[in-house]
């Protein structure tokens, strides 16, 4: 009896790690949700998704300090890109201080703000944390 606890136990703990080392996914892992590259990829592809751009690959963004850099393609080939950079609130640019922004963020001590383009076309320039409210998530 004692046996087959055993058994079955190693046989579960075999095909889990099984699955997990065979998983292409794995190394697609994103960072937990809430952190400055996480909240610049979520409001990069929710401007895509606003604007209907057909998609064929999604940005991939990566971050150097306080600049972030996320590229990806249309269908059509058109490159995506998306480039955001931290400020303290003290520090926001003013044209960035919309009443929105005013009325909704004034406990936000840090905004990254991000530009996103397809090709030469700009489809948004602003706070991260309008496009995420504009879509019901919580930004960094």
């Amino acid at each position: 009896m004692r046996g087959r606890r055993y058994l079955a136990a190693a046989a579960g703990l075999g095909l889990t790690v099984a699955v997990v080392s065979g998983c292409t996914q794995v190394a697609q892992l994103q960072p937990v949700a809430g952190d400055g590259v996480t909240s610049v990829r979520i409001a990069t592809n929710d401007v895509l998704l606003n604007a209907n751009v057909p998609v064929k690959m999604f940005p991939v963004c990566t971050y150097e300090g306080t600049n972030y850099s996320c590229k990806g393609a249309t269908e059509a080939g058109v490159q995506i890109v998306s480039e955001g950079e931290t400020y303290a609130a003290a520090d926001l640019p003013a044209k960035y201080q919309t009443p929105d922004v005013k009325a909704n963020d004034s406990k936000v001590l840090k905004f990254i703000v991000i530009q996103v383009k397809v090709g030469p076309k700009v489809l948004y320039d602003g706070p991260t944390t309008v496009v995420l409210r504009k879509n019901g998530r919580a930004a960094s």
